[in-house]
């Protein structure tokens, strides 16, 4: 139970959580797709420099504001001296690219030769993940909602060593 400031990595609970709702149970009506894609561009801003405290360089800790997204922990832990102010400017919570597969583009690993994509990406007009190594084999997950970005077409796509192995027009 974490019962205070923003907490990336309880945070990236939550966002795994509300993915594997959106796709176990989609006839709820609680938990939203968009509601899920704006938590997980809040955590995504987390990681960056225009979020981190008072405009510092990217930096991750336990302890954020879950308003303003300012850290907690640098004014806690260091005060004005400020001493190990760097601290965490290089860390990237090892969940942030599990969220990306697993809640993005909701990547389920399956049996042999067989894997399922159950997309959450609401309001984005483009995603890829290129190279992703599943199985022996090199596989490729993009949606481009016009079919401009990537020049693969249009819609989603799942290619496997470059070639496409299914397809949908929609985000689905």
């Amino acid at each position: 139970n974490w019962n205070g400031p923003s907490w990336p990595f309880e945070t990236a609970k939550l966002i795994t959580g509300m993915g594997n709702l959106l796709v176990d149970y989609p006839s709820q009506d609680t938990v939203t797709s968009q509601g899920l894609m704006d938590l997980l561009r809040q955590y995504a801003r987390q990681h960056t420099e225009g979020v981190a405290a008072n405009g510092a360089s990217p930096w991750i800790g336990e302890v954020m504001h879950p308003e303003t997204g300012e850290w907690l922990a640098r004014q806690l832990m260091y005060g004005s001296n400020n001493k190990l102010k760097d601290r965490g400017i290089w860390y990237n919570h090892s969940t942030f690219i599990d969220l990306v597969l697993s809640v993005l583009f909701g990547f389920r690993a399956g049996g042999p030769k067989s894997f399922s994509i159950f997309p959450q990406a609401a309001g984005l007009d483009w995603m890829a993940i290129d190279n992703l190594r599943y199985q022996g084999h090199d596989l490729s997950l993009i949606w481009d909602k016009d079919g401009k970005k990537y020049g693969k077409g249009k819609g989603l796509r799942a290619l496997v060593a470059g070639e496409v192995v299914a397809s949908s027009p929609t985000m689905g």
